[in-house]
């Protein structure tokens, strides 16, 4: 489960201060909040090098909604047995959820696929979208 998952998050970010000892850390991921659960399409163009002749793929996402966007139903692992719920957040609601508590967050990281987890038999997989991150993770800490 990721922070994506939940659809409430305020009773997590309440709870963390009371159980975290001071200098104590909580950790979280979710789908990048960008590219991921604010419904933003893919597109896959295939491009000539005009240097060379030769054809290649290059990849993108186009962003169409992201300060409301409605939770959705999606897919984590094709031939899941059912939807999932995506709760998407911007990322001022989703750091200010936990700010507000009086935690801090000290790292961010994005994480990339690369080519050696490309499906090059599914162009259209995430996993070839080498350029843009498709995962997020967060570190908070308690201060006092």
């Amino acid at each position: 489960m990721a922070l994506m998952d939940i659809s409430d998050l305020e009773p997590l970010a309440d709870a963390l201060p009371k159980l975290l000892k001071q200098g104590g850390i909580f950790f979280a991921t979710l789908l990048h909040p960008v590219f991921f659960t604010s419904g933003a399409t893919r597109f896959v163009e295939v491009v000539t090098n005009e240097a060379t002749g030769e054809y290649y793929h290059a990849r993108g996402k186009i962003v169409r909604e992201y300060r409301d966007k409605a939770p959705w139903r999606g897919v984590a692992v094709n031939g899941q047995p059912a939807f999932q719920l995506y709760f998407h957040r911007p990322l001022d609601v989703l750091l200010g959820t936990f700010f507000k508590t009086g935690l801090v967050m000290d790292s961010l990281e994005e994480l990339y696929f690369d080519e050696a987890d490309a499906i090059k038999e599914r162009p259209e997989s995430s996993a070839n979208y080498t350029q843009i991150p498709a995962i997020m993770a967060l570190r908070f800490r308690k201060l006092q």
